[in-house]
């Protein structure tokens, strides 16, 4: 059976983990906390997902997620898209419940959220996806870079339990969380080519990689192989009657992993030749013989490894401002997340209050994993006992697939109990 000679390298990226595929700047923010905080119980749920990428379409994104057909002009869009020589992605989904329990007649609350994260960022050279979605006849006679090739996922629960002040004139908050690790991958290249000879007929790699992970055969929502703590801080204050300053650092923790982790390690300098090639109209193929025994002689494999994994935190400032007394706001939020590959971010929003308790807004996001986003946002309070905020901050995505992929959206919600 024909193999494409590239399976020998998919097989080291792999190397046997269940990668799920996977902007970090989500924008959780509840604009109507005042309105309900009169209350003395104030339960509800978070649902945040965002993902960014610096050149890789969203027709592209969302048809090899779905299984669908790639086109060559999707992939040539992509490999146009290289504005440098590596391609970033960047992803976090979070879901949590929480409940907020006023004590007594005083302005402090005691809060409470049970959540769940998966976090997930690459970085690769663009010659690598170039081998994997195009084939290796454009290297003939040459050397493909295998380096950089990194790639970071982490899956986590956490119970989270603070205290909050809230006043008229400023906002206090501290969290504390215990953090039960799931999953956990750290993969990464010091040194990677790929020379493909004439007509494909021979191949010579030159790889040094290294990968930790955790990932258990039977996974279930309460499955634990590490962990941790995790605090968050923040404080506002009103400058004046119209502007709000604020500054905060959200998911600052670790989690040390209970002798669960695999190490690999990679250090080769392999030439390879192919029984049977045929030289295809866009790769050259060969046939490989005896995989299990090209991996364990590439592959030295390391169990029960100590290891201890810090989280992606976010650290910002945020100002807020009425342009308009009551009814036009401008929201600027700067940042940066603390993680391998994010760069700063900027997220601004301009709010149009259509009633003390109805608000509607148009966000532009630049930075993080991806360039610029477009989108609104809703968020409405009913009675001051309950309220609902919808934010969806990447139209232009909608509207233009053959875009950089930046997909950023939630929904908050808050009830009195």
């Amino acid at each position: 059976m024909n193999q494409n000679f590239l399976f020998i390298f998919i097989y080291l990226f792999v190397l046997g983990f269940n990668l799920n595929g996977c902007q970090l700047n989500a924008q959780a923010y509840h604009y109507f906390e005042k309105n309900l905080s009169q209350n003395n119980s104030v339960g509800g749920f978070n649902l945040t997902q965002s993902f960014g990428t610096n050149s890789l379409i969203s027709s592209f994104v969302l048809d090899f997620v779905n299984g669908k057909f790639i086109t060559e002009e999707q992939k040539d869009r992509c490999i146009a898209n290289f504005k440098s020589d590596n391609v970033i992605a960047g992803e976090q989904f979070n879901l949590a419940l929480n409940n907020s329990y006023k004590l007594g007649a005083s302005s402090n609350y005691l809060f409470m959220e049970a959540g769940e994260t998966f976090f997930y960022e690459t970085k690769l050279h663009q010659d690598i996806f170039k081998l994997i979605f195009k084939g290796n006849k454009d290297f003939e006679n040459k050397s493909a870079s295998l380096n950089p090739l990194q790639i970071r996922s982490l899956q986590y629960l956490y119970l989270k339990a603070g205290i909050h002040r809230m006043t008229e004139k400023y906002s206090l908050k501290f969290n504390m969380a215990y953090v039960g690790g799931q999953r956990f991958l750290d993969l990464n290249t010091s040194r990677g080519q790929l020379f493909t000879g004439t007509e494909g007929r021979y191949i010579d790699l030159n790889l040094k990689l290294n990968s930790w992970d955790v990932n258990p055969g039977s996974h279930s929502l309460f499955t634990i192989s590490g962990n941790g703590f995790m605090t968050d801080l923040s404080f506002s204050y009103m400058l004046s009657k119209n502007t709000e300053l604020g500054f905060g650092i959200e998911g600052l923790g670790l989690i040390k992993w209970n002798k669960t982790v695999t190490a690999r390690r990679v250090d080769t300098l392999y030439h390879f030749e192919g029984e049977e090639i045929s030289n295809v109209l866009d790769s050259f193929s060969i046939a490989i013989k005896n995989v299990d025994e090209l991996k364990s002689s590439f592959i030295k494999e390391t169990n029960d490894v100590n290891r201890t994994t810090n989280l992606p935190y976010v650290a910002y400032v945020q100002l807020s401002h009425f342009l308009i007394p009551d009814y036009l706001q401008i929201q600027l939020k700067y940042g940066y997340i603390k993680s391998e590959f994010s760069s700063p971010f900027l997220n601004s929003s301009l709010n149009l209050y259509l009633s003390t308790h109805h608000l509607v807004g148009l966000n532009v996001d630049a930075g993080a994993y991806g360039k610029l986003n477009i989108g609104g946002q809703l968020a409405f309070c009913f009675s001051n006992k309950s309220s609902i905020h919808f934010y969806f901050n990447s139209i232009s995505n909608l509207i233009l697939p053959s875009n950089e992929m930046n997909l950023t959206g939630g929904l908050i919600y808050r009830k009195a109990i």
